[in-house]
């Protein structure tokens, strides 16, 4: 379903859709009709092309019904059929969700959470999406845009503060590495130093892994109702002019 309400998202970046299980094509069309899935969902009976690809999981035993079924995972296929990125979990309830990878692989961008705004920096953060399910592997994003003539410093400077993101970790999420674009080299000739900087719009990204279902519903209470899941961190930074 999550394939099936993004595909026109998809599709404007250039990108099309397909799914492939180990299901037959009777299962899989029952499937479609019942769900309005639109996507081609290929069938794989005796999980041949999901062997070849290393992707069977074989935490699933050969005498249990289940076995066949793959990797839970997405592949980038360009038209020439290379693979150009690919994202899988050896934990069958985790899941890197569609928006993710549209962010990783696209200009796609979700809508903006919220905004916040300092002397040097305006601040827009957001999340790959604003509804979650436990074992999500999700984004978060800041967009930063330094003021007019003014500079943070980038991670991997020496002698001042470079900008940092820290989340505040939970029982409830972990958060990943953070990542930062590649800088700019700032050449102040006055003292003589070559420093990295940011002084155009910039973006910072974090994969975050939602906890599995029993450590939300311990902590949050019964999931068939919404909870409200708070994501908080810290954002350091020395800005010039």
């Amino acid at each position: 379903m999550e394939l099936e309400n993004l595909k026109d998202d998809f599709r404007k970046q250039g990108l099309g859709i397909t799914a492939i299980s180990y299901d037959s094509q009777k299962i899989l069309r029952e499937f479609a009709d019942r769900k309005h899935i639109t996507f081609p969902l290929l069938s794989d009976v005796d999980a041949e092309v999901i062997k070849q690809f290393g992707i069977l999981n074989h935490n699933v035993p050969k005498n249990n019904k289940n076995y066949g079924i793959p990797f839970p995972g997405q592949y980038i296929v360009d038209q020439n059929g290379i693979v150009l990125s690919k994202y899988f979990e050896n934990n069958h309830r985790e899941r890197v969700t569609m928006e993710s990878v549209l962010i990783r692989n696209t200009d796609w961008k979700p809508g903006s959470s919220g905004k916040i705004e300092t002397n040097e920096l305006i601040i827009e953060y957001s999340a790959s999406q604003t509804i979650v399910r436990p074992g999500n592997h999700i984004m978060l994003l800041l967009n930063i845009r330094p003021k007019k003539n003014m500079h943070v410093y980038a991670p991997g400077v020496e002698g001042y503060t470079p900008v940092s993101w820290k989340i505040n970790q939970s029982d409830l999420y972990r958060g990943g590495p953070v990542e930062f674009p590649k800088p700019e080299i700032l050449e102040i000739a006055a003292i003589g130093e070559k420093v990295p900087v940011y002084y155009k719009p910039f973006q910072i990204l974090q994969e975050v892994e939602i906890a599995q279902r029993q450590i939300l519903e311990k902590n949050l209470g019964y999931l068939n109702k919404r909870a409200k899941l708070l994501f908080e961190g810290t954002l350091s930074y020395q800005a010039c002019d």
